[in-house]
């Protein structure tokens, strides 16, 4: 009998399966696989393989671990000898026997695979080849000669006799006596003569374990049954989860379908725990590994203790069941007093409170108005009374506004009423087109309204854009002159200083410390009788002049202040030295924060706060005057029903400025679209009264 499942290479010719004899170049490699497999019963070999065969050990085993997680089973598998029939469709080639085998990464990973065989997991008759051997010849194949010992195989010998008497009765020839494996490509192109033939050729592949698919034939009749038991579990479930857990008490059958992630092991574990408390047993059955996993997991961590074992391979896992199931027996019970009275009364009462909570649940999720239920409908109630309550509608309406008169309530219903059929095209009462004058619903017809607000708007948009542009550009322009200027007077100042320090450097180079030490009343007398005096002089009064172009520069640029330069010029050239060093250090310190200097001019700007280094005052008053026309002409225009007014003092904020009445225009030209359904709701609500005005508020 072998396991349920089919064979990846039940023809070779079609299924990504590995020679034995291409799995590593040793020629005496197949001759030791075979005789572990068939006269030893066990197989444990680590293969270097080449390229190919790499390929193909590699891709086998990240199938099988994908298969464990996916769903199923997936194991390797050796089958040998090979069987080549002679079909109608030309011929079918697959495995006679096939050997389970586990492959798992060699000592030197990377390079080697060990590739094993347990003899518990025995061997099996490929049941494909064996339908399609007595489709083609008529016979049935003999039965496998019985196990022997503890290995689930038949012995070597018996074996070897055994696919003789296959090849005797089904009229199968056969290559030799003993198996000498060979490559299967040499006798690929052969077609066998009728039936066929046994070739000693064997292949890795995969085998796949495929569960039975259920239909509906196959499930048994669903019956409703009594509750039996206390219906607590361990763990907590939400509405939906607690519904399909009720159904399981009183049916033969449930399905249930949910999607990743909504609990269904979760659910399983609290019934299997609902299942164990009240003295039952349980088997949990699943095509996908993972959720068994999950499943015993939660159970463990809920202290339920070792009452579960997963089994995943029927071969090795069948013997671990047998010894679990020895354990269980040879243990004798614990003698653990258990209060069976106490338990008893406390499930009860924890039963009739679970049931209480479940009739309130039950009673407020009940259709009681429609489709709504009672929690639905309390909702339905707060949200309308957020929207007109009493309350509100108080806080909103004065009583003293109001006459109470039958005339003024006829004549507010009616107001209302209307209200209500025209408000539904509108939607809002803060619809941006609410900004147009009233002189456009209340004089004017739809067909004059439209046409003379879409005209206006285009123009003044238009007149708003190159306006825009125009501070930009003004802007700008500031922003680049100031920069230039800015950097003009850093280089000025800095070539000035590198120079006056290029000359103190050369006249100390040149004549020493007399250069630092000597004041210039003292080298006035001394150049009469030396000429070194007369030199050192000239250099000192060089210095003195270029320390003087130096000082001229800074207060005509005025860009920042040092106070050094506001007393006298020393005499003494060290003292000079000691203000040359200051002063370049806050000329790098000015010109690091030129950046924010010009950033802090531009927030300011204005036609009176234009730098004098940059002469555009009059370019920024056009372009002030030109925004005070601008708005002035839209006032006149009466487009808008609230006029504009320009009260921003500086550039940035007169440009802000523009930019938000563009930016409405656009608005209202974008919504102009509602204009036919918006025009028939401004025109009533501006002839609506004042207290038909409140009320609506007060409602919407």
């Amino acid at each position: 009998m072998s396991p349920p499942g089919i064979l990846s290479f039940t023809d070779v010719r079609q299924a990504q399966v590995l020679d034995l004899c291409s799995l590593r170049a040793d020629m005496d490699f197949p001759p030791h696989w075979l005789e572990q497999l068939i006269f030893q019963g066990a197989l444990k070999e680590t293969i270097t393989p080449n390229a190919v065969s790499e390929f193909s050990l590699r891709h086998f085993f990240f199938e099988i671990r994908n298969q464990d997680k996916l769903g199923g089973q997936c194991s390797l598998t050796f089958g040998f000898p090979a069987v080549q029939l002679a079909t109608q469709d030309g011929s079918l080639i697959g495995p006679l026997l096939c050997w389970p085998l586990q492959l798992e990464p060699g000592p030197n990973a990377g390079k080697d695979w060990l590739i094993t065989h347990d003899s518990r997991h025995g061997l099996y008759i490929n049941p494909v080849m064996a339908e399609a051997i007595q489709s083609v010849c008529g016979h049935s194949l003999p039965d496998l000669p019985a196990s022997k010992g503890k290995d689930k195989r038949p012995a070597g010998n018996e074996l070897m006799a055994w696919i003789a008497e296959t090849a005797k009765i089904t009229g199968l020839s056969i290559d030799t006596e003993q198996p000498a494996a060979r490559p299967f490509d040499e006798r690929r192109n052969n077609p066998p003569a009728s039936p066929g033939a046994i070739l000693w050729s064997g292949w890795l592949g995969l085998r796949y374990s495929i569960p039975p698919a259920a239909t509906l034939d196959t499930l048994p009749e669903v019956v409703k049954i009594p509750p039996t038991g206390h219906p607590l579990g361990l763990f907590r479930l939400d509405p939906w989860q607690a519904s399909v857990f009720q159904e399981t008490r009183q049916s033969s059958l449930t399905l249930a379908k949910g999607i990743t992630g909504s609990g269904k092991t979760h659910l399983i574990a609290h019934l299997i725990s609902n299942a164990l408390s009240n003295g039952q047993t349980c088997l949990v059955v699943s095509e996908r590994l993972p959720g068994l996993q999950e499943a015993q997991t939660l159970l463990n961590k809920s202290l339920i203790g070792p009452r579960d074992l997963l089994l995943r391979d029927p071969g090795i896992d069948k013997d671990n069941f047998l010894a679990f199931l020895k354990l269980a027996l040879s243990n004798s019970p614990a003698n653990t007093p258990f209060p069976a009275d106490q338990f008893r009364v406390l499930a009860q009462k924890t039963t009739r409170l679970h049931e209480k909570l479940d009739n309130a649940y039950t009673r407020s999720h009940r259709p009681i108005f429609g489709h709504y239920n009672w929690i639905e409908c309390t909702g339905l109630y707060l949200e309308s009374q957020l929207k007109a309550g009493k309350e509100l509608l108080g806080q909103q309406l004065v009583h003293q506004d109001f006459s109470f008169t039958y005339e003024e309530h006829q004549q507010l219903r009616k107001e209302i009423t209307t209200s209500q059929a025209l408000f539904g095209k509108a939607g809002t009462l803060k619809h941006p087109l609410t900004a147009l004058h009233h002189a456009h619903f209340l004089h004017r017809g739809l067909d004059q309204s439209r046409p003379y607000i879409t005209q206006q708007l285009q123009a003044f948009l238009s007149r708003a854009g190159k306006l825009h542009l125009r501070y930009i550009n003004t802007i700008n322009q500031y922003s680049d002159r100031l920069t230039e200027r800015f950097q003009t007077g850093f280089q000025q100042l800095h070539n000035d200083l590198f120079t006056l320090k290029g000359l103190i450097a050369d006249a100390k180079n040149q004549y020493g410390r007399d250069v630092e030490t000597s004041s210039i009343t003292g080298l006035k007398i001394r150049r009469l009788f030396s000429e070194k005096a007369r030199n050192i002089l000239e250099a000192r009064i060089g210095i003195k002049q270029a320390f003087g172009t130096l000082i001229q520069n800074h207060a005509a640029g005025a860009y920042f202040t040092f106070d050094a330069f506001n007393q006298k010029i020393p005499d003494s050239l060290p003292a000079g030295l000691t203000i040359l060093a200051s002063f370049e250090q806050a000329l790098h310190d000015w010109h690091q924060r030129v950046p924010d200097i010009i950033q802090e001019e531009l927030r300011r700007l204005n036609s009176r706060s234009v730098h004098p280094a940059v002469p555009m005052a009059g370019e920024a008053l056009d372009i002030e005057q030109a925004l005070d026309v601008f708005i002035n002409d839209l006032n006149e225009a009466a487009i808008l029903e609230q006029p504009l007014v320009n009260n921003m003092l500086t550039l940035p904020k007169k440009l802000q400025r523009l930019e938000d009445i563009a930016e409405q225009l656009e608005q209202i030209t974008l919504y102009l679209k509602d204009f036919d359904h918006f025009y028939a709701w401004q025109r009533h609500w501006l002839l609506m009264s004042d207290k038909g005005r409140t009320i609506v508020r007060a409602l919407v």
